[in-house]
């Protein structure tokens, strides 16, 4: 009885612990062969049923997978242009944004809101964009949002509103300088402008045509006829003797009167004119009292004159 009982538990015990699916409990009250056997069933049985688990993963993963195989484009709603033509450009525009793909919206130029797209993409290229649609297949995944246009836009704005706001500081400054020199040359201008509205002190009509070619003009060196009377009809000068000499002198430039510097610019080689001049344009206020014919002071003037030549 004592070889039975030592050798028996030793060797029952060792299979049972080098097991790692063997229950606890079956190996602690087995002390015979048979239940030896039984121990090991129990063991196959144990290991055998573990793959069983592993099916259970793959199913939870088909699912996910289905999910994506199984979406369906939406329905083509128009189908030609026509239909297209009657239909506003707002559900036109919602259509593609629900649908498009962020890609498709950016490269058509439709990332922005339903309304800014209605307000600023002509209806042409909408109405292009939504058969290109159908045509690329470019459907949004499910669950997805809308592209919009990067947030970073606004802020874009607001960093233009800073810069926008310095720059009148710099523009007001121009128009300062500007302002500053429209002051300084309003007197210029005001003179500029009173020139054209001083009153010409002289009449002229012209009594013989000229060249037409060969015209007088300020600064040009003349030779001019004459022959200077009163109103009254009283010639006080003249040099249109057969041996008087033609007056020369250079017009504009102030050596004879100003209703002469006046008058003959414009004048013709040739052409002759009656110039009458008012005192203030003639020898005003002063007169010439020491000529052969005195000019008594604030008297008009009447000339018959001739422009001989421009040298």
């Amino acid at each position: 009885m004592t070889e039975t009982t030592s050798a028996t538990p030793e060797t029952k015990i060792e299979p049972t612990t080098t097991e790692p699916n063997a229950t606890p409990a079956n190996t602690t009250t087995t002390t015979t062969e048979g239940s030896t056997q039984s121990t090991t069933s129990i063991t196959a049985t144990a290991s055998a049923s573990a793959p069983e688990s592993a099916p259970a993963t793959t199913t939870t993963s088909s699912p996910a997978s289905t999910t994506d195989a199984t979406f369906t484009p939406p329905v083509k709603q128009w189908k030609t242009t026509s239909e297209l033509a009657l239909v506003s450009k707002n559900k036109i525009a919602g259509f593609i944004k629900q649908w498009a793909t962020d890609e498709f919206l950016v490269t058509k130029g439709l990332d922005g809101s339903i309304t800014s797209i209605v307000k600023n993409v002509p209806e042409t290229k909408l109405k292009a964009a939504y058969f290109d649609l159908f045509t690329s297949q470019a459907w949004r995944k499910p669950g997805s949002a809308p592209a919009t246009k990067p947030a970073t836009t606004k802020p874009a704005a607001k960093t233009v509103e800073p810069q926008h706001a310095a720059t009148p500081t710099t523009a007001t400054t121009k128009p300062t300088t500007a302002a500053k020199s429209t002051a300084a040359a309003t007197p210029a201008a005001k003179t500029a402008a009173a020139a054209p509205a001083e009153k010409k002190l002289f009449t002229k009509s012209v009594t013989k045509r000229g060249d037409s070619k060969n015209v007088a003009n300020k600064g040009d060196m003349i030779s001019m006829r004459y022959t200077g009377s009163f109103v009254d009809g009283k010639i006080f000068d003249s040099n249109s003797g057969k041996n008087d000499k033609p007056l020369k002198f250079k017009l504009g430039s102030g050596r004879v009167i100003r209703g002469w510097d006046e008058g003959i610019i414009g004048m013709c080689v040739g052409e002759k004119a009656r110039l009458e001049i008012e005192p203030a344009w003639a020898y005003g206020k002063k007169g010439v009292p020491d000529a052969k014919i005195p000019i008594p002071p604030n008297t008009k003037l009447v000339f018959e004159i001739e422009l001989v030549a421009i040298d």
